[in-house]
């Protein structure tokens, strides 16, 4: 993908971006009207206050294909911060998609809302800050990628990866599915949610994962599941039915008992499902992890 700028924005691309690359967060819109941050999920992210983790620094990933649902328009990406810019999309909410050509993540959507660029148009002319500064970080999203179950993921990572099956054996697309988690240095609680890709496959990513008992490498934890509804299971196939969307709602709303729209109410570990150790192994109401290593574990819809 190129950086430089498309116009409407009447700046030279190479001006323009060193502003940007100067002025660091407050910069980025000078690569869109709205810019998106694609980056690795982290556990510990989901425990902290509500827009906290806009502004942690993360590594960028290169390679993705980002699209604005509806929209013909090609985004600019900003190689110094691994934002993704959309210049002249309409104001009004928008849906933007991202896929991982080489299958390292999920693809996933966000929902967002496109300021009238009107409003701050003129002093970005001006190289200054836009006025209404309240509103400028919404300017900026940050989309958390999940891995996906074929990613190659670091020797010594700590993770467990497998596919969802229903009572038939046939594997369950997109259902949603959380993980209790513990990790350092404190050993604190935390939980790590993803989605199965269109074959059931699933990945957790659990880095930080710590045992409370030194010297026991494997440790049990409890997970839950929402699965599609029935009526929706040919819109999804269809690709008729949006990804989940993994914000900070629904997690507030899984944690209370409720799921998405289109999905069931969600499942605790040992009532509905079981997990099953390695393709063959036996089934337990617990997932087995072991620090340290990837460990495959099968999730039983019973």
């Amino acid at each position: 993908m190129s950086p430089l700028l498309p116009q409407p924005i009447p700046w030279p691309p190479g001006e323009s971006l060193a502003w940007a690359r100067d002025r660091g967060w407050e910069g980025v819109p000078s690569v869109g009207s709205v810019a998106l941050q694609p980056v690795p999920h982290r556990v510990d992210e989901e425990m902290l206050p509500p827009g906290l983790e806009r502004w942690l620094p993360r590594e960028r990933v290169a390679d993705l294909m980002v699209r604005c649902q509806g929209s013909s328009q090609r985004p600019s990406w900003h190689p110094a911060h691994g934002l993704v810019g959309f210049v002249g999309l309409p104001p009004g909410p928008q849906t933007l998609v991202v896929e991982d050509p080489l299958g390292r993540y999920l693809p996933a959507r966000l929902s967002v809302v496109v300021s009238d660029p009107r409003a701050w148009l003129d002093s970005l002319r001006r190289l200054e800050r836009p006025e209404g500064q309240d509103a400028w970080p919404s300017l900026v999203h940050r989309l958390p990628l999940r891995p996906s179950a074929a990613a190659v993921r670091k020797p010594g990572s700590t993770g467990i990866w497998g596919q969802i099956f229903d009572g038939s054996g046939r594997p369950i697309p997109y259902a949603l599915i959380q993980l209790q988690t513990h990790f350092s240095p404190r050993h604190q609680p935390a939980t790590v949610t993803t989605w199965s890709d269109g074959h059931g496959g699933y990945a957790f990513n659990l880095e930080g994962e710590s045992s409370s008992s030194p010297g026991h490498d494997v440790v049990a934890r409890q997970g839950s599941v929402c699965l599609p509804l029935l009526a929706s299971r040919p819109a999804l196939r269809s690709g008729l039915l949006p990804l989940p969307e993994i914000n900070r709602a629904l997690l507030e709303a899984w944690q209370a008992g409720f799921g998405p729209m289109g999905y069931g109410p969600p499942r605790s570990s040992g009532t509905d499902f079981r997990f099953r150790d390695g393709p063959d192994g036996a089934l337990s109401a617990q997932a087995q992890v072991t620090i340290g290593r990837q460990r495959r574990c099968d999730i039983v819809w019973q």
